[in-house]
């Protein structure tokens, strides 16, 4: 109720104080208005924004920044008067054109270039909205683009990084497993262009136009994997693979990759066959990993028994009470005294 009478008690208060004097009277009509319509738009505009708009009418009297004459002093004060709202209207109320141009578009009046403005994009416009012309094929180039920086970062979780194996002291087991993150990270970079490849084609851009922005980026082969939903897996070329014999030469260590390439092979063919649409990469390290061999547990061949008569043929201290030694060197009595010793005879 406050911000509805308010406008009104300034103007009747700055007219009460210029009654005495007609262009007292006149100015403060006009201050009052200014004043009026500070109060009502101050809750919804900035400071700044009115500021400039006030300036037009006082501080240059009645001309914008840019040049234009919003009134003269030879412009009659009732038509000035109504410029001076129709300025701060159009100035300080954004939605206000808005409303003219639904006005304009509903009943056919053309704008100042001559054309008539649809109305649906006027109704947007006064809800905030901004209806903006689809560039389809812009678009795709843009994500084709993304889509080849995604290629380039996850050949790069193989190569480079601090797990990358293209360095010395690397085994082949480093090797599966970096090809394998690779891999998988480049499975959701090809899956994510393939959803736009769809999008794209549901919003009405043709498949010989699609055809043409991957071949302009040289990816047409990347286009027919896509478009028969099969994974294209990386494989090191021939460079990478010259560079672990290089590395294998200069520390003479033996090179990973050739101990790891028959798994990579059978990593790359397992690849192949998945089909980009599935939601994950349901590939697991360990199928492919080689499983520790179990240590060889042949029996021993049968080993020959010593001979009865060899074993039996000395008799050993539990059979006479004497050593084989003693046997052999002590003299019948020496005999009969190690026994007696031993109190084997009494």
């Amino acid at each position: 109720y406050d911000t509805l009478t308010r406008p009104a008690q300034t103007v009747l208060q700055r007219v009460q104080e210029g009654v005495e004097d007609e262009e007292v009277l006149m100015k403060g009509l006009r201050e009052g208005i200014v004043k009026a319509a500070s109060d009502v738009v101050d809750p919804f505009i900035g400071e700044s924004i009115f500021t400039e708009a006030v300036a037009d009418i006082v501080a240059r009297g009645g001309r914008t920044r840019d040049g234009k004459v919003l009134y003269t002093e030879q412009t009659p004060e009732g038509e000035r008067y109504a410029r001076i709202f129709r300025h701060i209207a159009e100035t300080q109320l954004p939605q206000y054109k808005q409303f003219v141009r639904v006005y304009d578009s509903a009943t056919g009046k053309p704008d100042n270039n001559g054309d008539v403005i649809s109305v649906p994009k006027q109704l947007a416009g006064v809800f905030g909205f901004r209806l903006i012309k689809l560039n389809p094929d812009k678009a795709l180039g843009y994500y084709l683009a993304d889509y080849q920086t995604g290629e380039r970062n996850a050949r790069r979780e193989f190569t480079g990084g601090p797990e990358g194996v293209l360095k010395p002291a690397k085994t082949a087991q480093d090797v599966i497993e970096r090809y394998f993150v690779a891999n998988k990270a480049l499975f959701d970079v090809h899956k994510e262009m393939k959803r736009h490849v769809i999008n794209a084609k549901k919003i009405g851009l043709d498949e010989d136009k699609i055809g043409e922005i991957f071949a302009k980026r040289g990816q047409k082969k990347d286009l027919s994997y896509l478009d028969e939903n099969l994974f294209d897996p990386y494989y090191p070329s021939k460079g990478i693979i010259q560079k672990f014999n290089e590395i294998a030469e200069e520390t003479d260590q033996p090179n990973p990759f050739e101990q790891a390439e028959p798994i990579l092979e059978k990593m790359y063919e397992a690849f192949s066959e998945k089909n980009i649409n599935d939601q994950t990469f349901d590939f697991k390290l360990e199928d492919f990993l080689p499983s520790a061999e179990p240590q060889s547990q042949v029996p021993l061949p049968p080993q020959p028994q010593p001979n009865p008569q060899v074993v039996n043929a000395q008799p050993n201290v539990m059979q006479t009470g004497l050593t084989a030694t003693e046997s052999a060197l002590l003299s019948e009595d020496e005999k009969i005294l190690k026994l007696k010793q031993r109190g084997m005879l009494s």
